[in-house]
């Protein structure tokens, strides 16, 4: 796991990990330059369990500490999770189970349950997709089948190496990237079971650089299909890096607070309109927004 000021959630998300029962495991947790009291948080849990290793580095972003902390770790699998969100009792068991099964399972994961920050239930998504299928499956795609979370998912270590791991170019996608070159030497398996409860962060990486995340993940996707029929990625890396470097800083909340609200509005539930409110603050010219709130507010009349 990689952390940058997660001080707010992290006891949670550690212990989520700590009680995972029939497994031995070792928790790397890479501090990836926090200015909070994450490091104050996580020495204290060390010191309680010896399992916990604690990493340290300056600020080099989610990717840089998920490349560090793979490098140092010891284990057979790798299982990922994000500051912030909750592994569920049994996750870390089911899915190594899998893997020793199966040496043809490169990479596994169960469903994920998205709540927003003041807990709502948000949705459900499943690693088998639309398509439903779970088991071992040879395809992956963007918006289809494929793990429901990048917290969620366990990797043999193996391949891990063999295809190279996590590559620093992808700032953000860094998942597809890696998953989609897991997938041309082995098979994912897309475990039917909610495994995992993950947050959706208004300023989170995925929601307030929703615009680099999409188009990192289509770059990930291009580059896939550029190796599957023989050719190079490396201008695909080469325009990762420059989307990471053109767009940094520079997005805001409002995607993240228009989705959680356009959430909770299909779901009638009331508390929609303080994210719309939010959103339209932040972004007054998109009308979609407004359209949302005025929906809202004969919602919130009933």
């Amino acid at each position: 796991m990689g952390v940058h000021n997660g001080a707010s959630s992290l006891e949670r998300t550690v212990r989520s990990i700590l009680t995972q029962e029939s497994v031995d495991l070792e928790f790397l947790v890479v501090d990836d330059g926090s200015t909070d009291k994450t490091r104050g948080i996580l020495a204290g849990l060390a010191a309680a369990d010896g399992r916990l290793r604690i990493l340290t580095q300056e600020n080099g972003g989610l990717t840089r500490a998920l490349i560090r902390g793979c490098a140092e770790s010891r284990g057979k699998f790798l299982a990922r999770q994000d500051a912030g969100d909750v592994s569920k009792p049994g996750r870390l068991g089911e899915l190594v189970e899998v893997m020793r099964e199966d040496e043809g399972i490169g990479f596994a994961c169960g469903s994920t349950e998205f709540f927003g920050p003041g807990g709502e239930e948000l949705y459900v998504s499943s690693s088998a997709g639309a398509e439903g299928r779970f088991g071992a499956l040879g395809r992956i795609a963007l918006g289809g089948p494929g793990p429901s979370h990048h917290g969620a998912t366990m990797i043999r270590r193996s391949d891990y190496e063999a295809c190279g791991g996590y590559r620093a170019a992808f700032a953000m996608a860094q998942d597809w990237d890696l998953w989609f070159r897991l997938i041309e030497r082995s098979r994912f398996y897309a475990v039917e079971a909610v495994h995992y409860q993950a947050e959706v962060n208004p300023m989170g990486i995925s929601m307030a650089g929703i615009q680099s995340q999409r188009a990192l993940g289509k770059l990930a996707e291009d580059a896939h299909l550029l190796r599957m029929r023989g050719g190079s990625d490396a201008g695909c890396c080469v325009e990762a890096e420059a989307i990471d470097r053109g767009t940094r800083g520079r997005e805001s909340s409002a995607a993240g607070h228009y989705f959680i609200g356009a959430l909770l509005l299909g779901r009638g539930n009331p508390g929609c309109r303080k994210y719309l409110l939010k959103a339209a603050k932040e972004r007054p010219h998109h009308l979609k927004t407004w359209l949302l709130l005025l929906r809202s507010l004969r919602l919130c009349e009933k």
